[in-house]
């Protein structure tokens, strides 16, 4: 354990003097440059999460709105062709649809 203690001591000794080596301020400016960016990186991280959320659900309702659109197109045609057949058949016997009134 002690031999741990020494090794680590050097290491401690190399590291001083490898930054009194370095200009002053250098690693502790390189340090707080990478914090600033790290700090952006996370924020546009969280825009791009809660844009990314909000176009899925916009994807969903358009997805349902267009499947809505597309089953009342087809209801509508359906509907046409019921009156299209029922008019026929009045013209034919003269009888008003059912659930026709004339007001």
């Amino acid at each position: 354990e002690s031999q741990r203690i020494l090794e680590l001591e050097r290491e401690l000794e190399v590291l001083k003097r490898d930054a009194a080596a370095r200009p002053p301020g250098t690693v502790i400016d390189a340090w707080l440059d990478n914090k600033k960016w790290n700090k952006k990186i996370e924020n546009q991280k969280k825009v791009i999460d809660k844009k990314s959320g909000e176009i899925e659900t916009l994807t969903k309702q358009n997805t349902s709105m267009r499947e809505t659109i597309e089953r009342m197109d087809r209801e509508r045609i359906l509907l046409n062709t019921k009156l299209k057949n029922a008019l026929k058949l009045n013209a034919k016997s003269e009888k008003p649809p059912i659930g026709y009134t004339d007001t």
